[in-house]
This record gives structure tokens, sequence and C-alpha cells, in this order.
């Protein structure tokens, strides 16, 4: 059966050798591979640290396509980026603790401990998606940015107008779109939604007796049709079947 490991590096350095190439890894890195990927990983300094969850089934591959899994994705931690990939300061997420209640549901049999696994282990693989699908930004366009993103972020419910996003940056329309464009390699509207399809996430994987409608409109859509079109866009999948692969 095909199975995908996820990694976390937590002490030490050491590297990771993957399709005839070598990548330096240390702690703080998060690697996901592949069933089809010859990958090894070996110390090269200090204790060697690695946290390794292995998981499959039939919705496995399915589900990473839709988070936008196609290779190795390495994340690298302390602010710092890796390869293209950039740790965000402002993601709240214990990494390390998710993967210790994974290994620790792990050793017992019982159902109950199976299902607080499996949705660790889902919200495990959203957050590294969103790690991984953040880039890795200018520091100085990304801070000249940073009042903006602030204002999406405790306003996505809301109804955002450009202006007001660009107000509050101190910047005008044009110079808005260009630094996100620089930053994000996205519009302004494009992060809003990337932002507000994120947050839909979470509480249909949260809150499996809360209603597509009610998530459109915590998470600022204008109709539960417009929802349901967006997420499926992005996901390749509908609210409701999403919601299906992680509660099975």
């Amino acid at each position: 059966e095909n199975c995908w490991q996820l990694m976390l590096f937590s002490d030490g350095e050491g590297e990771l050798v993957s399709g005839g190439e070598t990548f330096a890894v240390r702690p703080g890195d998060i690697c996901l591979v592949f069933p089809e990927a010859d990958c090894l990983t070996r110390p090269v300094r200090g204790p060697w640290t690695v946290s390794k969850i292995g998981f499959g089934g039939k919705y496995a591959r399915r589900l990473l396509k839709a988070l936008g899994f196609d290779e190795i994705n390495l994340i690298h931690g302390g602010f710092s980026f890796l390869m293209t990939h950039n740790f965000s300061p402002d993601l709240s997420f214990d990494f390390q603790g998710a993967f210790d209640k994974i290994c620790s549901a792990a050793w017992d049999n019982s159902f109950d401990a199976a299902v607080q696994a499996s949705a660790l282990l889902y919200e495990l693989l959203m957050y590294t998606a969103v790690l991984a699908d953040e880039g890795s930004p200018i520091a100085d366009d990304s801070d000249a940015l940073a009042p903006a993103i602030d204002y999406i972020k405790a306003n996505y419910s809301q109804k955002l107008t450009l202006s007001a996003v660009a107000n509050k940056a101190g910047l005008s329309e044009s110079s808005l779109n260009r630094l996100f464009k620089n930053v994000y390699k996205k519009t302004p509207w494009e992060f809003i939604l990337g932002e507000r399809l994120d947050r839909a996430k979470r509480l249909l994987t949260r809150h499996g007796n809360m209603s597509v409608a009610e998530i459109a409109r915590l998470t600022g859509f204008s109709s539960a049709s417009h929802f349901i079109a967006a997420f499926k866009e992005r996901e390749g999948l509908t609210p409701d079947e999403y919601r299906e692969l992680y509660f099975v």
C-alpha cells in the first residue's frame, strides 16, 4: 500500500537526499515525502532528532493534491526560509506538539484514539500546506504590507474594499497591487480569497455540524453558492466533499 511520510526535524543538522539532489535540513524543517520518492535522511552534526508519521488510505492522494502538494516540500523554521518556502511568524500552530499527540494516539488501539489521530493529521497537513503556499516574501516589501495583512486577517469575515486595505498600509491601490504581486505572487483579492478559504477549511474540519451556508457567512462570502464555487475552483472538491474526506 502507498505510504506518505511527514517528517519534522527538531534537533541537530542533517541531509535529505532525493532525486540525486542533497538538501540541508535543520531544526524546524518539515518534509512531506510521497511514496514514489526515493528519499534518504542522514545526520550531519549533533543529536539527530526526526519525528516521522506514515499515513495512507483511499483518499490520501486526492486530499494532498487538493492541498497543493505535488512534490517534496521543505519548510524551514525560525523566520528564515529554505528554497522558496518560509515559516510564517503569524501562524500560531504547535507542529511538534501535534506530532507528539499523533504518535501517542497511534499507540492506543481504541476507536476514539484513531479518530483523534486522524483529525490531528489533517490539521497538521493543512497548516503545512499553508506554510508551503505562502512563498518567500522580500523583507522590505513584506514589512510594508504587514498592516494590510493584519487588517485582512482581522476582518476577512467582513465586506472588504481595496481602498480600505490600502489605507491601513498607507499605500495607494496601485502600490498595494504591486507589492502583493511582488511578495505573494498574487493580487490582494486573491490573497483575501485564500485567507477566507483557509479559514473555511478549518471550520469544515472542526465543526462537522456547521452548515455550508453558515461557514460561507462567517468567512466573508456573499452567498453559499459563491463560496462553493470558489472552494471547488481552488480545492477541486466541494466543501461537503472536502468535509467527507476529513470525517471518513
